[in-house]
């Protein structure tokens, strides 16, 4: 097999062996400088694993770990390629490579968790100043007349926050995201009035269709247009209350005349009763004066206006005794004269 060489250069050292090579492979025997490389690799790591990257050295720390990145590719592949074409008496070499992987790995990683905070504490500064423009627009926003309700959907792109977007063009999109807010806002006031209008002109419309005697009021679908009810579904329960009203009405009105029809009828009763009573009573009366008539003649001495009041407080005390008089001509001064088979 020819001779194959694998460039994993990092950056110039002191040791020669900066490249893995591959001189021979047969089954059971490896011809590589396996040893040497893997001493190139441990000061390589050991230089990378001490490094701290500063601020203003982020773009020579991003090449390093790109350069670290590749040579750990190049490993990575040497290791498949005897992996491939040999299964015997490999394992050392195998396990040799991927040990460098490793060792490299963590060099890298040791870069790129540096990197990364930086490039975190560098995003929430972003992320602040990004936000202050937010804060300016909806204040904007807020003194046209936009609800806080409707500025809390603004959404925030977490992609402002990368150091290749420019502030122009974050702004930018700051304000057409909140022209959008806006917009719909409007349109959300307009549509609204409409169906105010529509509210109220049904309600008057039924009220007047139904005869209703207690008016609907329109508060109550109102609050439920603003809690984002259809406006279908309203207009649909308007004139079920409607219908649910009128029938409540004619119920109470058909029950106040079964009332008012029973007791008239409980006072032609009443009425009834009291005249078949009097009549009852008037009955007894005849009955008993009939039954007990006593007349009595009397011959009154004095002048005649004595006699007349005589005869007016007599008839008086004659009534309050339920004692008829009447004219008796033709007895004897002072007789008495008793009911049939009575006493004389």
């Amino acid at each position: 097999m020819n001779e194959k060489v694998i460039d994993v250069e990092i950056e110039e050292t002191s040791l020669t062996n900066n490249q893995i090579y591959i001189d021979k492979i047969e089954p059971a025997t490896i011809v590589t400088n396996i040893d040497e490389f893997k001493l190139y690799v441990q000061e390589m790591s050991s230089k990378y694993m001490n490094l701290v990257v500063t601020e203003d050295a982020i773009k020579a720390a991003k090449d390093d770990r790109a350069k670290l990145n590749k040579a750990i590719d190049s490993i990575k592949s040497v290791r498949k390629q005897i992996k491939e074409k040999v299964e015997v008496n490999i394992q050392e070499v195998y396990e040799i490579l991927k040990e460098c992987e490793s060792t490299l790995k963590a060099s890298s990683n040791n870069i790129d968790v540096q990197i990364k905070s930086f490039e975190s504490k560098q995003k929430e500064e972003k992320r602040l100043t990004v936000m202050e423009i937010v804060k300016q627009c909806k204040a904007r926003a807020r003194q046209i007349g936009c609800p806080e309700a409707w500025l809390d959907k603004f959404e925030f792109t977490e992609s402002w926050t990368n150091k290749s977007v420019s502030m122009t063009k974050i702004e930018e999109e700051i304000k057409n995201k909140i022209l959008v807010i806006l917009e719909s806002y409007n349109e959300w006031v307009e549509q609204r009035e409409k169906d105010i209008n529509t509210i109220k002109e049904t309600i008057v419309t039924l009220n007047s269709s139904f005869g209703l005697n207690t008016p609907m009021k329109d508060k109550k679908y109102i609050d439920l247009l603003d809690k984002n009810v259809a406006m279908a579904q309203i207009s649909g329960l308007i004139v079920q209350d409607a219908e649910s009203q009128k029938k409540a009405e004619e119920n109470a009105a058909t029950q106040a005349k079964q009332v008012t029809t029973t007791e008239v009828l409980a006072k032609i009763r009443e009425e009834d009763k009291k005249k078949a009573e009097a009549i009852q009573q008037e009955s007894k009366i005849d009955s008993f004066i009939t039954q007990y008539e006593m007349v009595f003649t009397y011959t009154f001495a004095g002048s005649a206006i004595n006699v007349q009041q005589f005869g007016e407080k007599f008839a008086d005390l004659a009534k309050e005794h339920i004692v008829k008089l009447k004219p008796i001509e033709g007895y004897l001064n002072g007789k008495q004269v008793f009911p049939k088979g009575g006493k004389q």
